[in-house]
Protein backbone atom coordinates (compact mmCIF):
# COMPACT_ATOMS: atom_id res chain seq x y z
CA UNK A 1 0.00 0.00 0.00
CA UNK A 2 1.41 3.41 -0.92
CA UNK A 3 1.19 6.57 1.19
CA UNK A 4 -2.20 7.44 -0.33
CA UNK A 5 -3.73 4.08 0.56
CA UNK A 6 -3.58 2.57 -2.94
CA UNK A 7 -2.43 -1.00 -3.34
CA UNK A 8 0.88 -1.46 -5.10
CA UNK A 9 1.86 -4.74 -6.77
CA UNK A 10 5.62 -4.28 -6.58
CA UNK A 11 8.54 -4.37 -4.23
CA UNK A 12 11.55 -2.13 -4.55
CA UNK A 13 15.08 -2.53 -3.36
CA UNK A 14 17.68 0.09 -2.73
CA UNK A 15 21.29 -0.65 -3.46
CA UNK A 16 22.83 2.64 -2.52
CA UNK A 17 22.00 4.52 0.64
CA UNK A 18 23.11 8.05 1.34
CA UNK A 19 26.27 8.02 3.45
CA UNK A 20 27.72 10.69 5.68
CA UNK A 21 30.29 11.09 8.42
CA UNK A 22 27.39 11.66 10.81
CA UNK A 23 28.58 9.63 13.78
CA UNK A 24 29.64 11.81 16.70
CA UNK A 25 32.69 9.82 17.81
CA UNK A 26 33.26 11.93 20.93
CA UNK A 27 29.79 11.17 22.31
CA UNK A 28 29.17 7.65 20.93
CA UNK A 29 30.17 4.51 22.76
CA UNK A 30 31.93 1.98 20.55
CA UNK A 31 34.79 -0.50 20.42
CA UNK A 32 37.57 -0.64 17.85
CA UNK A 33 39.30 -3.68 16.40
CA UNK A 34 42.69 -4.15 18.09
CA UNK A 35 45.86 -3.03 16.33
CA UNK A 36 46.92 -6.66 15.87
CA UNK A 37 43.58 -7.81 14.39
CA UNK A 38 44.08 -10.55 11.78
CA UNK A 39 42.32 -8.57 9.01
CA UNK A 40 44.72 -5.69 8.40
CA UNK A 41 42.26 -3.19 6.88
CA UNK A 42 39.94 -3.56 9.91
CA UNK A 43 42.64 -2.71 12.45
CA UNK A 44 41.65 0.36 14.43
CA UNK A 45 38.23 0.55 12.74
CA UNK A 46 34.97 0.43 14.69
CA UNK A 47 34.16 -3.18 15.58
CA UNK A 48 30.90 -2.59 17.45
CA UNK A 49 28.68 0.42 17.92
CA UNK A 50 27.13 0.13 21.37
CA UNK A 51 25.56 3.55 21.84
CA UNK A 52 25.55 5.71 18.71
CA UNK A 53 25.14 9.47 18.78
CA UNK A 54 24.52 11.16 15.43
CA UNK A 55 25.28 14.74 14.38
CA UNK A 56 21.80 16.24 13.99
CA UNK A 57 22.85 19.08 11.66
CA UNK A 58 23.89 16.53 9.00
CA UNK A 59 20.53 14.73 9.06
CA UNK A 60 18.00 17.54 8.58
CA UNK A 61 16.65 16.38 5.21
CA UNK A 62 17.53 12.67 5.43
CA UNK A 63 15.14 9.83 6.26
CA UNK A 64 17.52 6.89 5.87
CA UNK A 65 21.30 6.90 6.09
CA UNK A 66 24.30 4.68 6.57
CA UNK A 67 27.16 6.30 8.46
CA UNK A 68 30.59 6.00 6.88
CA UNK A 69 32.31 5.30 10.19
CA UNK A 70 30.31 2.07 10.74
CA UNK A 71 28.52 0.97 7.59
CA UNK A 72 26.86 -2.10 9.13
CA UNK A 73 24.16 0.05 10.71
CA UNK A 74 21.34 1.88 8.99
CA UNK A 75 19.70 4.82 10.72
CA UNK A 76 16.23 6.13 9.90
CA UNK A 77 14.29 9.23 10.86
CA UNK A 78 11.23 9.35 13.10
CA UNK A 79 9.30 10.22 9.93
CA UNK A 80 10.43 6.93 8.34
CA UNK A 81 9.38 4.96 11.45
CA UNK A 82 6.01 6.70 11.53
CA UNK A 83 5.22 5.85 7.89
CA UNK A 84 6.49 2.29 8.39
CA UNK A 85 4.20 1.79 11.38
CA UNK A 86 1.21 3.63 9.87
CA UNK A 87 1.35 1.29 6.88
CA UNK A 88 1.46 -1.76 9.19
CA UNK A 89 4.80 -2.86 7.78
CA UNK A 90 6.64 -5.62 9.62
CA UNK A 91 10.07 -7.18 9.78
CA UNK A 92 12.03 -4.33 11.38
CA UNK A 93 12.50 -3.06 14.89
CA UNK A 94 13.68 0.39 15.85
CA UNK A 95 15.38 1.94 18.87
CA UNK A 96 16.19 5.55 19.61
CA UNK A 97 19.71 6.88 19.24
CA UNK A 98 21.22 10.06 20.58
CA UNK A 99 21.62 13.26 18.61
CA UNK A 100 24.24 15.94 19.14
CA UNK A 101 23.35 19.49 18.16
CA UNK A 102 26.67 21.19 18.55
CA UNK A 103 29.99 21.15 20.39
CA UNK A 104 28.44 21.25 23.89
CA UNK A 105 25.39 19.00 23.57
Amino acid sequence: VDLNGYEEEMFLTGRELPSATALDLERSRYRNFPSDYFIRHDRGQIASLEQPVLKAHLLASVDIIRVIEFDLSIFVSERFVSVFQDQACTGMTFRSVGLSHGPNT
